[in-house]
């Protein structure tokens, strides 16, 4: 199963601790960018975006984790296999102008993926909104729902054997509907 959580962010100036704890050695296994021409300086990247557009303020940028929980029965997935996914879930951004930098941890029981999204196109200088929720009115629309992220991912799930959040959630509701039922027959 794979969930996924969204943060915005304001503060450019925590681009840099954050990519320092992204590439923290011993739990970063493998790390991946999309429409950054110097993967190692992806922060200055960043920056040098939204100052072309002199979009410098409001959010600076977006993260992502996507988490896979390991599933009984299920054929354990590897760092490569987890990346990918973050890839293709990151794909939606990247083709629309977005820089995106994917970091795949194995510091947890599961493995995850740390996803930083650029909030400046760097193309058209149009800034990236996310929202948690779809508005009505026209004023508020975003580029992307959270809505339609989760969709995604549960596409990508889907496509590579693992349960998507909603099945997930009811196969758990099972398991502990009968855990009950058996504590009352003790």
């Amino acid at each position: 199963m794979g969930v996924i959580k969204l943060k915005s962010v304001k503060y450019i100036k925590g681009l840099v601790n954050l990519k320092k704890d992204l590439e923290r050695s011993g739990q970063n296994v493998k790390s991946s960018t999309l429409n950054i021409d110097r993967p190692s300086e992806w922060v200055q990247e960043f920056k040098d975006v939204k100052e072309i557009h002199q979009k410098t303020s409001g959010i600076q940028y977006y993260t992502l984790i996507q988490s896979f929980e390991n599933e009984e029965g299920k054929e354990k997935y590897n760092v490569d296999d987890i990346h990918q996914m973050g890839i293709e879930l990151t794909q939606v951004f990247a083709d629309k102008g977005y820089q995106v930098a994917i970091a795949t941890h194995n510091d947890t029981n599961n493995l995850y993926n740390h996803i930083v999204i650029n909030s400046v196109n760097q193309y058209n200088g149009k800034k990236l909104r996310i929202s948690r929720y779809k508005y009505r009115e026209e004023k508020y629309k975003a580029d992307l729902y959270m809505e339609d992220l989760k969709t995604l991912n549960d596409e990508i799930c889907k496509q590579n054997g693992l349960h998507t959040l909603t099945e997930s959630k009811v196969i758990k509701d099972q398991l502990e509907k009968n855990n009950k039922k058996r504590r009352i027959y003790e």
